[in-house]
């Protein structure tokens, strides 16, 4: 079964409506060309387009924006995305921040520029906490950005992507956008891993979702999907603030992928948010023993370190489930802490729920030293040094009580 799509609210920018449509010859951005050209057969064809009047003189028509926004405290990356009403899909549209580059611009000053007006995220206030990741694609032999065509079938109208990195602070309020008059944008913040599923849910209300930004969520879903090197789930550890913490050390390396399945919505993706209903079944852990250890065994761990809150974890780690002796393939190991779903108390934000795989001793099985039930503050770094354990692998999730 699909995981379940996540909650959006509807645009909130009032009715916009089409009164009239009519053919029009001459237009103050666009203009019609009709282009005489021989195709690779080597015969004579003519084609009509459509071309804008304010390109640049770099040839760039316009930028949009990809901005990450990095929390404090590890909590997942999120971006903003807008809603707005256009007029020629007669439709509420979902798409990037963008917008045209002015007179004398550079993409990068453009999408600076064009992220502070739609979204807020920029001025005074963030001076030093934006950085630019990217600008569109680049050839070595010259440095400046390629665009990219939006619709080579019908315009010459392109653009490039410009990346930026935010830096949030602890308790900082969303900030207003600076619109033009007459504009009209609905800013909304997802979490980049949940980008797709968003998408999905403003689809299923009837909006409009730009090709573009349905390309870029679905570059990041496969990502998701593909990715299988153990050192892609250090990344996520790491922007999640795992590593270094009470259940992973800062020095950790993954040999492993570890895979955790819920019979509710399949394959838990690193650094997703599920709903706390999804994740009350036991999971199956899957993983491949490292190459020459097919014998070895090991032992999971199911932990969430931020209970009953992030800001004040006093019960945490907080103890979830502890399977001992497992085999891959072969043996689906010892039962030494029953699987308990996630119940993270409500308002307190979303919680980290930690997968970790050790490779213990063949010769002897793991010891609690503390009743099975007793699951507070449950010292993992300790259970591990007192049973010779080695961390080989993990993978988490979040999930929250509103």
């Amino acid at each position: 079964m699909a995981s379940q799509l996540p909650h959006v609210e509807p645009y909130s920018q009032g009715n916009a409506r089409i009164r009239n449509v009519e053919p029009m010859k001459e237009g103050k951005w666009v203009e019609l060309r009709k282009v005489d050209w021989t195709d690779e057969d080597g015969k004579d064809r003519v084609w009509e387009m459509a071309a804008r009047k304010t390109t640049s003189k770099g040839g760039i028509d316009a930028v949009a924006i990809a901005a990450v926004l990095k929390q404090p405290n590890g909590h997942p990356p999120r971006i903003p995305i807008i809603l707005q009403y256009r007029p020629p899909i007669q439709n509420i549209c979902v798409e990037l921040p963008a917008g045209l580059i002015d007179e004398g611009e550079s993409p990068e000053q453009s999408g600076i520029r064009e992220l502070y007006e739609e979204t807020g995220y920029g001025g005074k206030d963030f001076e030093g906490r934006i950085k630019v990741l990217e600008v569109g694609s680049t050839i070595v032999s010259d440095p400046d950005p390629v665009p990219l065509a939006n619709s080579p079938g019908l315009s010459a109208a392109n653009m490039s992507l410009v990346t930026l990195e935010v830096q949030l602070k602890e308790g900082e309020e969303e900030p207003k956008p600076h619109l033009d008059e007459g504009e009209h944008i609905d800013v909304r913040l997802v979490p980049v891993m949940e980008l797709y599923a968003h998408l999905q849910a403003f689809e299923k209300l009837g909006y409009t979702v730009d090709a573009r930004l349905h390309h870029y969520a679905a570059g990041i879903e496969l990502a998701k999907k593909l990715t299988g090197n153990p050192g892609s789930a250090q990344l996520y550890l790491s922007d999640a603030g795992l590593l270094g913490s009470s259940l992973i050390p800062s020095t950790f390396t993954p040999k492993i992928t570890v895979h955790a399945t819920y019979p509710s919505f399949g394959n838990v993706q690193p650094g997703s948010t599920y709903a706390v209903s999804e994740t009350q079944d036991e999971p199956t852990v899957s993983f491949n023993a490292p190459a020459g250890q097919p014998e070895a065994k090991y032992t999971v761990v199911l932990a969430d370190p931020d209970a009953p809150s992030r800001e004040d974890p006093k019960w945490g780690p907080y103890m979830h489930f502890a399977l001992a002796d497992v085999v891959p393939g072969q043996a689906a190991g010892t039962t030494l802490v029953g699987y308990m779903g996630p119940a993270p108390p409500q308002g307190t934000g979303p919680h980290r729920y930690v997968f970790l795989v050790y490779a213990q001793p063949v010769d002897r099985t793991p010891e609690l030293g503390r009743d099975a039930e007793d699951r507070p503050k449950f010292d993992v770094a300790k259970f591990a040094k007192d049973n010779e354990l080695d961390l080989v692998g993990a993978t988490f999730y979040y999930a929250e009580n509103k």
